[in-house]
């Protein structure tokens, strides 16, 4: 295994690879060949994310002739990153044990919390969850040693 085949596979298996230079800033995903034309060193950054809405507030707008009336923003179903990392296993190290796993692979999951303001008091909060593909392959890479 290399990182490169590993970068392949990770963008063949998911639509949820993304390409950003810090993740805490606003990144929008990357089809297939547009990563292709990227070489090695461009797209080290590459990565698996899932992003939901997880709070906020809405209903302020410019019509309201007294206090605005907030209502609470529905959360959405919290992401997970279990089918992309389940194939990379099975794909580059399925003998992979189930403790080096939990206690390798799963620390490697990160989330992030953002806000989005909006006019009028408006604003809604999300929640990524987010495993940059270079840090997973070193860990399966230590394993395989």
């Amino acid at each position: 295994m290399t990182l490169v085949s590993l970068k392949e596979f990770a963008i063949s298996i998911s639509s949820h690879v993304s390409l950003s230079k810090e993740l805490d800033l606003p990144y929008s995903s990357l089809y297939e060949k547009e990563i292709k034309k990227l070489d090695d060193k461009e797209y080290s950054s590459l990565f698996f994310e899932e992003t939901w809405v997880s709070g906020g507030q809405s209903g302020g707008n410019c019509w309201a002739s007294g206090e605005q009336e907030y209502y609470p923003v529905s959360s959405e179903t919290p992401g997970n990153l279990n089918a992309p990392l389940l194939s990379i296993i099975k794909e580059f190290c399925p003998n992979m044990t189930a403790i080096f796993f939990f206690e390798n692979i799963i620390p490697l999951i990160k989330y992030y919390n953002f806000t989005k303001n909006e006019y009028y008091g408006n604003y809604y909060e999300y929640t990524r969850v987010y495993i940059m593909v270079e840090e997973l392959f070193n860990t399966i890479k230590s394993y395989e040693n």
